[in-house]
């Protein structure tokens, strides 16, 4: 779990372009990460990775989407807080199967 909360904080990074980028900003396509991932990490199931790095970061309101857009829906330090305290959350849902 660990490990994924820090790929999750290094991609939030990556996609907010180090705090460059705020709320209703557009996020990178998913084919781009998707590319970007597999170029320059050596994590296995990239593909699944990012998509599953996405669907969270829809679930928690991180990211919305519009249309066929998906945009910033939370601040840099907000999405690395709400990645920070998604562990927390993650461990009791965990607990209760």
């Amino acid at each position: 779990m660990y490990q994924k909360k820090d790929r999750y904080k290094a991609l939030i990074t990556f996609v907010y372009n180090d705090g460059k980028l705020t709320a209703g900003d557009k996020v990178m396509s998913g084919m781009v990460l998707k590319e970007v991932v597999a170029d320059k990490t050596n994590i296995q199931n990239s593909n699944k990775f990012v998509e599953e790095f996405l669907r969270d970061m829809d679930r928690m309101s991180i990211f919305t989407t519009h249309g066929k857009r998906r945009l910033m829906n939370a601040t840099f330090s907000e999405a690395l807080e709400l990645v920070e305290n998604y562990d927390d959350s993650y461990q009791v849902l965990e607990n209760i199967k």
